[in-house]
């Protein structure tokens, strides 16, 4: 960039306009800048700084004295007397805060700052109780809190614990269920030919006697066991190492609280007075304004005076066919003004959004820095005409108003158009749900794949395919573990069941209602006691899901959650192969159903692109009232 005594070149301005314009349309720009007839200018700049002072106690532990000693009890009134010192003499605190801001520019710039000036050499010590310990030399073991017992780490306090043998299923299977018929004891109308109709595979175990509990090994039943990381259940101190007494040095800091007005006088143009009021606040300040002097007369100590300088440019420029006057601040050329000669680039924007039923073109258009900042600005509450692409003369207010009434139609076709039906609405809303699908049944499969197993055409269908294949198979993977929960609940109470079953409903309301049942997901909303509630009956939606995919039945019980697979190529080839179609097809046939649902989840799409923001909540809500 030329110095401001040599003037600023054609060149120097055109390279600032491209680096703005590219900054706006986010794309490089090719077409040439014409600039003619340049007017450089300055202004003289005097910064007036005003500080405030005060001071802070600080401490540290020590392990030599090197000074006076006091008592902990008049320490505080050493240190009063140590800050009436350093503020009595009020030359010593303006030589201090005038060689700290000397030199540095940026503490002129700054409206109001607050920095460390002087950390006091003149040092006091007390000998005191360590405060780590409270001057008892030890502290409570934190791994035992001080009880000098832990809770056992194998069986996490309980006396009994999971068989690790037949993980805790009782038989050497390691399921509680025949994986062939999902623990009904028939299979494809006939006796199971796997558990031969028992419902069970394997033998029982022979170390929990097929209760699926043995006694814990670590802590032989007491749910607990001794620390050995502590002697009564406390530990020696780590800072003083059980002195109980430690030195403490202390001192002060002192800071300066700074607040910085600024005055201009010999402007060469009069535009520079609204640029640099303006200028002021922007995160340009500090490369705009050059500090040439730092000053000390003054009557008052704690206000110091600088001075500088601010140079300017104003030149005539051409750009795609659009010509202004534009006016730049500072030796980088920030600019502050440019006369509309970027709307011609604009009007590519505005081609974007002349149909404002195509939304891809709209959310194309939007893109830009320009259309960015006028949208993010009118969120908040701004006019057109005060918004900063305008009122710095980057578009005209007529390209802004264009702008923005065609994206307030294409706002309204989305308020209006999003309960018709549209494939890519039905699409959209099958992609989300084929994600979550997916998830569940790869559990499924993960959790109880066996490479011994021999599948039969059946167990190759999923969704749609396994109710028009084996409609018996589904019911019965659907209702014998329905029928299991309900005889546990009604003999014998296991919570851990139930946990499971909670659980496994609150994961999948999480990631299904937002897609299916919107107004039903928005009804628990910040609720944990509604989503609750509504657990209770998806449990059997949840179930419900998995029956549709029969041949891979998974116990909802915390003990069968443990993978008992061996890797099959052949196998994961196939799932991917055959089961992964299917499951899409599922998803469709769901979103097809629910276009409705699918039409709110496409228009809160569009409306985050269209308003460029991540919180739907109240988007949500929104489409919700008007379905």
């Amino acid at each position: 960039m030329a110095a401001a005594t040599d003037g600023f070149k054609p060149s120097d301005i055109a390279h600032s306009l491209k680096s703005k314009a590219e900054h706006a349309f986010g794309v490089a720009v090719t077409d040439p800048f014409a600039v003619k007839e340049i007017e450089n200018h300055r202004a003289d700049i005097t910064y007036t700084v005003t500080a405030s002072y005060t001071s802070e106690p600080v401490s540290r532990q020590v392990q030599y004295a090197a000074g006076p000693s006091y008592s902990r009890e008049y320490i505080g009134e050493v240190l009063a007397q140590r800050h009436e010192q350093i503020f009595s003499d009020a030359t010593y605190m303006r030589d201090l805060m005038q060689g700290h801001l000397k030199g540095n520019a940026e503490l002129y710039r700054e409206p109001v700052t607050k920095h460390l000036i002087l950390s006091d050499d003149a040092y006091c010590y007390t000998v005191e109780d360590c405060r780590g310990c409270n001057g008892r030399g030890k502290h409570d073991c934190s791994t035992c809190n001080g009880t000098m017992y832990h809770t056992c780490r194998e069986c996490n306090g309980h006396p009994r614990m999971h068989c690790t043998n037949c993980s805790g299923t009782g038989n050497t299977s390691h399921s509680r269920y025949c994986t062939g018929c999902g623990g009904s004891g028939a299979r494809m109308g006939d006796r199971c030919n796997q558990c031969y109709g028992t419902g069970k595979t394997g033998s029982p175990c022979y170390r929990c006697h097929a209760t699926g509990t043995m006694t814990c090994n670590g802590c032989n039943g007491a749910g607990r066991q001794n620390c050995q990381q502590c002697h009564q259940g406390e530990v020696q101190c780590s800072s003083c190492r059980g002195a109980c007494q430690l030195t403490y040095e202390y001192n002060l800091n002192v800071y300066a609280q700074t607040k910085v007005s600024y005055g201009w006088k010999n402007l060469t143009a009069p535009w520079l007075a609204p640029a640099l009021k303006e200028m002021m606040n922007a995160p340009e300040c500090s490369t705009v304004f050059s500090v040439d002097r730092y000053e000390r007369a003054n009557e008052n100590p704690n206000v110091f005076v600088g001075t500088g300088h601010v140079v300017a440019a104003q030149a005539q420029v051409g750009f795609q066919g659009m010509n202004g006057t534009c006016q730049f601040i500072g030796p980088a050329l920030v600019p502050v003004f440019l006369d509309n000669i970027l709307s011609g680039g604009f009007k590519k924007t505005l081609e974007g959004v002349q149909d404002h039923k195509n939304l891809k073109q709209v959310f194309q258009a939007s893109s830009s820095k320009i259309a960015r900042e006028l949208v993010s600005e009118q969120a908040k509450g701004k006019g057109l005409d005060e918004c900063s692409p305008v009122r710095k003369g980057i578009i005209t207010s007529s390209d802004a108003m264009a702008f923005s009434m065609a994206r307030n139609l294409s706002t309204l076709h989305i308020l209006t158009s999003f309960k018709q039906f549209r494939w890519s609405a039905v699409f959209g809303l099958a992609n989300a749900l084929f994600g979550v699908l997916f998830v569940l049944y790869g559990l499924m499969s993960i959790l109880h794949m066996d490479a011994t197993n021999e599948h039969s055409k059946a167990e190759w269908c999923l969704g749609l395919l396994a109710v028009l294949v084996d409609p018996k198979g589904v019911s019965d993977a659907f209702m014998s573990p329905m029928q299991y929960f309900f005889d546990r609940f009604r003999y014998d109470i296991d919570y851990l069941l139930i946990a499971c079953w909670m659980l496994a409903a609150l994961l999948f309301n999480r990631f299904t209602l937002p897609l299916l049942a919107p107004r039903l997901w928005n009804w628990t909303t910040g609720s944990f006691l509604k989503a609750l509630i509504l657990a209770v009956p998806s449990m059997a939606v949840v179930q419900m899901f998995m029956a549709l995919h029969p041949s891979q039945f998974v116990p909802l019980q915390f003990s069968s959650l443990i993978p008992t697979f061996h890797l099959n190529m052949g196998q994961v080839f196939a799932w991917f192969v055959v089961i992964t179609p299917q499951i899409y097809l599922l998803s469709l046939t769901i979103a097809i159903i629910r276009y409705k649902a699918a039409g709110i989840h496409w228009g809160e799409k569009m409306m985050r692109l269209m308003l460029q923001e991540e919180n739907t909540t109240g988007i949500r809500r929104a489409f919700l009232e008007k379905s």
